[in-house]
């Protein structure tokens, strides 16, 4: 829950996309953390609306490090 108010506030915030480890809040490899980097490009260059970035980012839950 806490998680998601953070989420939240963040997105009320012009051109901030949480991404990464550390903006995902979670552990991810190095492809996921690529992938994550390459979508959120893609989704700021087709100029996509900014309440639809938490549907993008939802994928990024289910990324498992595996080692």
């Amino acid at each position: 829950d806490n998680l998601e108010k953070i989420y939240t506030f963040i997105e009320t915030i012009k051109n901030i996309y949480t991404i990464g480890r550390q903006g995902a809040f979670g552990y991810t490899g190095t492809l996921d953390s690529i992938d994550m980097g390459f979508t959120v490009a893609s989704f700021i260059h087709k100029h996509k609306e900014r309440r639809e970035w938490s549907r993008a980012r939802e994928k990024f839950s289910s990324y498992v490090v595996v080692d």
